[in-house]
């Protein structure tokens, strides 16, 4: 969302630029473009009622404020982590039913929403910071309907939101040096939220477990450095969003489903692999598919020599 003079009419909390802790949310209109393009006029009574009668009452509900509204586009902030969940929860659903009044032939509103905590500065009618910043940056990431989450976010609600909430592990965002992590809440209506918005902009994937042949589930931790350097690197790649190690774990044990997997996480390609240990080899194995149509795109065979010192055999 494009900062922008404040139209709230909120009153102020602080004056002076005063620092604070405060959670942060950030809202907007995904497509804004199109559906002014097809009918501005609408679109923007559209949005209008939605600000009244949605997200500004909503937002005082919750002991909360409109700080800004632009075209497209609203940040709020709460006093607590809590207030800003509800908030963003409630605005989803009053969303999708308001989609269901407006009747057919209406390109439905969707909207964004990312949820952060941090230290704000406040002016008398703005408030900026890496709190804001981090939010804006976690909103573009979000799915249409649903709500994104910072870690910082989630370990405060956890015990509200931990059955509907889907890790996606740490996102790079721009400007940023640190990865943030970050949580998927199901939109109204879905059992499960799918990172749409992220299969959309980047290539999203998964690596399972690698299966470890002929060693004890409990001497896995090969196999387990060898995924967690494959996810390291390929995080290290903005062109992919990748799922996180701890996300997969419990794939070890089940079938691999392509087609499950990929619904379950959101995401579009899946890397398998297997380890298998003859001698003083080692054999990696390893494919990646489409989870979507099973076909595999790649596969590829590494065979490592190695050999045992006279020191590394004594006891």
């Amino acid at each position: 969302m494009p900062a922008a003079s404040s139209t709230s009419g909120d009153a102020p909390t602080d004056n002076g630029g005063a620092r604070r802790l405060a959670a942060i949310a950030f809202a907007d209109i995904v497509g804004y473009s199109i559906l002014m393009a097809e009918d501005e006029a609408r679109t923007h009574r559209r949005w209008m009622a939605l600000l009244a009668d949605v997200i500004r009452p909503g937002a005082q509900r919750h002991h909360g404020r409109v700080v800004k509204s632009t075209g497209d586009g609203v940040l709020a902030e709460f006093p607590s982590a809590l207030d800003a969940v509800e908030w963003a929860r409630e605005v989803q659903e009053a969303v999708q039913r308001t989609q269901v009044t407006e009747g057919a032939g209406l390109r439905p509103i969707a909207l964004r929403i990312a949820v952060h905590i941090g230290d704000v500065m406040t002016t008398a009618d703005d408030i900026y910071g890496d709190g804001v910043n981090v939010a804006a940056r976690l909103q573009e990431y979000g799915e249409p309907g649903g709500v994104i989450l910072s870690g910082a976010v989630y370990d405060l609600v956890r015990g509200m939101v931990a059955a509907h909430a889907r890790d996606l592990g740490f996102l790079r965002l721009k400007n940023f040096e640190k990865p943030v992590r970050a949580y998927a809440l199901s939109g109204p209506g879905s059992p499960m939220t799918r990172p749409s918005g992220l299969r959309g902009s980047r290539p999203s994937i998964a690596v399972l477990p690698f299966v470890e042949h002929g060693v004890p589930s409990e001497q896995t931790y090969f196999g387990d450095g060898v995924v967690e350097d494959i996810v390291g690197g390929l995080a290290s790649l903005q062109e992919l969003f990748v799922i996180s190690r701890n996300s997969t774990l419990k794939y070890r044990e089940r079938p691999t489903d392509l087609p499950a997997i990929g619904h379950e996480l959101g995401i579009r390609y899946v890397l398998t692999g297997s380890i298998r240990r003859m001698d003083n080899q080692i054999r990696i194995s390893a494919e990646l598919a489409d989870a979507e149509t099973s076909g595999v795109l790649w596969t590829d065979r590494v065979t490592v020599i190695y050999q045992i010192s006279s020191q590394c055999r004594t006891v």
